[in-house]
């Protein structure tokens, strides 16, 4: 197992939080490959390094604002590939990991992504996808990487250098002139008729499309289960559906969250 996940529901993002009233949360899946300790240290680290680099205060729909989270958020996740690519050179580690997170600044979500994790909230009973899986064949990067010098080939899949099946991810020392930390960030603001966001490793996405995840969370939150039983009903239906890849998710209720954040906390 080489999945890992991190929920912090008082991430105490923005200065003085404490005092302002407002929200912050942090909410990540990572999908580690070729060992554990990628996935491990994001889980350790990767949060704590957004929480010191990234300033989150001001107003999320100012001018400026979402450019200005976006070049640190970039950064704090580059200086932690950096930190474990430390690591690796050190004991020639060869392990990776592609991370979805999701930051929520009281009633907005900015959702960042590493690879083919995914995120997706359910809005008014339908999926709208937060991230874009980051697959070798997405035009924009075979392009990027082609334009490096390397390849991207056919082994079963799509893969750079014919073996890694994503194209963008923590660690992976030999292949990190192709394959970037970088993350793809999208920045929305939750309305009335959304319920829940998704986060989920592959090993779910390779067997249920958006749509079908949202109605079984659906399904099950009508028969009264709370969003954690939810997921592990996620993780059970997708096993049954033969997948062949670990599997996990993280379903985190929104409503609940909206409902916190209006109340002041309470």
């Amino acid at each position: 197992m080489e999945d890992y996940h991190h929920v912090e529901t008082e991430f105490d993002a923005r200065a003085g939080e404490a005092d302002s009233g407002s929200s912050s949360a942090f909410v990540a899946v990572y999908d580690g490959h070729g060992g554990y300790r990628a996935g491990e240290y994001l889980k350790q680290y990767l949060h704590r390094n957004v929480k010191k680099e990234v300033n989150f205060d001001g107003e999320p729909s100012a001018a400026g604002w979402f450019e200005n989270v976006t070049e640190q958020i970039i950064r704090a996740f580059n200086i932690t590939d950096l930190h474990f690519l430390e690591w690796a050179d050190r004991d020639n580690l060869r392990d990776g990991s592609t991370a979805t997170t999701v930051v929520l600044l009281d009633d907005t979500v900015l959702c960042c992504n590493v690879g083919d994790s995914r995120t997706v909230l359910c809005r008014d009973g339908g999926a709208k996808a937060l991230s874009e899986d980051h697959k070798p064949d997405l035009p924009r990067e075979r392009n990027r990487i082609e334009a490096l010098g390397g390849s991207v080939r056919w082994y079963g899949c799509y893969r750079v250098e014919g073996d890694l099946a994503v194209s963008r991810a923590f660690g992976d020392k030999d292949l990190k002139k192709y394959v970037p930390s970088d993350p793809d960030l999208r920045k929305e603001k939750l309305q009335k008729g959304d319920e829940f966001i998704v986060l989920a490793s592959d090993g779910l996405w390779d067997v249920m499309s958006n749509q079908e995840v949202v109605d079984h969370v659906k399904k099950h939150s009508k028969k009264g289960t709370n969003m954690t039983s939810a997921a592990h009903a996620l993780v059970v239906e997708a096993y049954n559906r033969n997948s062949t890849d670990n599997i996990t998710c993280v379903v985190f209720d929104v409503k609940r969250w909206l409902s916190k954040t209006r109340s002041g906390g309470d």
